[in-house]
């Protein structure tokens, strides 16, 4: 089978996160009977990292993203960052050579049509409108209060 799997980020063994580590782990299984190509954000300081995925990947596509810690640009970024990635994978879709396509975390479908008939597994790790709404209530400034207030609304219909 030739799968495209869609990630957030960079699955590798020593990820600082279980989630990294987890992915990598099904990864590296799953490769031994299919073919797969890997779509991921990168971090330009995990380039040195993409040498423990290559082995079990045919084919490896990014989208460098950095993050930054300056409030509520950033949540914009990185709400960005999963539109490119899905872009990206709807262009890998309409090449016509996966059987499924492999998305981790609800975020990372944002922005994949559904235009190409395609298989697919959605992993949701995580449920995200709830810490939303925890973070909308904590909010004190009106701009963060509007973000996770849309954010909290869009992730809400996604889930």
């Amino acid at each position: 089978m030739r799968i495209l799997w869609v990630s957030p980020f960079l699955p590798h063994p020593e990820a600082a996160h279980a989630g990294g580590r987890a992915i990598y782990q099904w990864l590296s299984k799953l490769s031994e009977s299919n073919n797969i190509t890997l779509l991921c954000r990168l971090q330009e300081k995990e380039l040195p990292q993409l040498d423990a995925v290559r082995p079990y990947c045919e084919q490896i596509e990014t989208i460098t993203f950095d993050r930054r810690k300056n409030g509520l640009l950033d949540l914009f970024r990185i709400a960005f960052s999963y539109f490119r990635l899905g872009r990206m994978a709807n262009s890998l879709l309409r090449s016509g050579r996966f059987n499924l396509l492999h998305v981790e975390y609800v975020e990372t479908g944002l922005g994949i049509g559904r235009e190409v008939p395609i298989a697919r597994i959605l992993i949701a790790h995580d449920e995200l409108s709830k810490p939303t709404r925890r973070r909308l209530a904590l909010a004190t400034n009106l701009p963060t209060r509007a973000a996770y207030f849309v954010y909290g609304f869009l992730i809400g219909r996604l889930e």
